[in-house]
């Protein structure tokens, strides 16, 4: 199989290991049991089950204020009506849909049905440019296939993070650390990285670092009221091996979860230079409960704060400190602009 085709399905085996997360976390959550379910029918009791579990601890409504008192009444009165499962999935999922939550599922498994909102992100980036244009000429190696990799562009150390796995081994990066203790500048592009696990981005994190630093707030919810929220900072530091010089970290819309918390991470160090264009704002993670029936459900248990204490993430993103546009018609079909940017910009340094 050639370089081309195993670039080209990088983002594909990413969006294959989250749903695969994703069921198997479904699967092994615990359930939520509401109060006084047997005072209902099986549908509204499955209805009161997802409405009261929203309301009690979910975070979407920092971001979609309503009256969430009115909404339960307007659709516990449909729920009346319903006669089989289909007709309460679709109720499930008008309910739900104005929140424009990622981390929002309705699965129906007994219906084969599963309802998330799904953000249509435009990428900055052509798999083909950035192999034959740049990647391939330059000698590009995988440090581990399909997960990550580098090589010099130019003078320019470049590394790409195609996947935040759980099995990146942070420890290779050092080596390209040590070899390059004295390049310019160092490019990170990540603009095709749809998220992953969170053990990794602090450790690869680390080694751009020089201090113990804030890289952003987790945020939840600590009463019934909605706007009761409490939250907890989260850290990062220097690792053994750093590079402290200029860092140009490549982002855009296709970047989400934790891709984005490695964003506003990257963000707090002064050298770094975030470059591309704004990621896609899904950053929430959830929990799961299941219904009594033959349903599984999650909602927004926590977000994040940037390190400002004031700049939510979700929704909105995080924007670049240099913005490059990649939609110009007048782009040549062989350029990569926002790669040729940051090697202008890396080289002025």
């Amino acid at each position: 199989m050639s370089d081309i085709n195993r670039l080209g399905r990088m983002t594909l085996r990413g969006f294959s290991i989250l749903l695969v997360i994703t069921v198997s976390t479904l699967l092994a959550s615990c359930i939520f049991e509401p109060a006084e379910i047997d005072d209902y029918s099986y549908y509204q009791s499955e209805f009161l089950f997802l409405w009261q579990a929203y309301d009690l601890e979910s975070t979407c409504f920092i971001f979609h204020p309503t009256d969430w008192d009115s909404v339960y009444e307007y659709y516990y009165a449909l729920v009346d009506t319903v006669t089989q499962p289909t007709g309460l999935y679709d109720i499930l999922v008008e309910m739900l849909e104005p929140f424009e939550d990622a981390s929002i599922v309705v699965w129906a498994f007994a219906l084969d049905t599963m309802y998330t909102y799904e953000p249509q992100p435009e990428p900055n980036y052509n798999t083909d440019v950035l192999w034959d244009g740049y990647l391939e000429p330059a000698g590009f190696e995988w440090f581990q296939e399909d997960i990550w990799g580098g090589c010099m562009l130019d003078s320019i150390p470049y590394v790409l993070i195609a996947e935040w796995a759980y099995s990146l081994y942070p420890a290779y990066l050092d080596s390209v650390i040590e070899a390059n203790a004295y390049a310019p500048a160092f490019i990170i592009d990540q603009r095709m990285n749809p998220g992953g696990s969170d053990q990794r981005i602090r450790l690869v994190a680390n080694r751009f670092n020089d201090q113990n630093r804030l890289a952003y707030h987790e945020v939840w919810r600590a009463g019934p009221e909605h706007d009761d929220l409490q939250s907890e900072p989260f850290s990062f530091y220097a690792h053994g091996v750093t590079f402290t010089g200029p860092v140009v970290v490549l982002i855009g819309e296709e970047n989400a979860g934790v891709s984005e918390r490695f964003t506003t991470m990257m963000g707090e160090l002064p050298w770094v230079t975030l470059m591309g264009d704004t990621t896609q704002g899904q950053v929430s993670e959830y929990t799961v409960y299941q219904f009594p029936g033959m349903w599984l459900f999650t909602y927004p248990l926590r977000t994040f704060l940037r390190a400002d204490s004031s700049t939510w993430i979700q929704g909105s993103g995080i924007p670049p400190d240099i913005y490059v546009d990649y939609t110009d018609p007048e782009i040549p079909l062989n350029y990569d602009p926002v790669i040729e940017a940051a090697l202008e910009y890396a080289q002025s340094l």
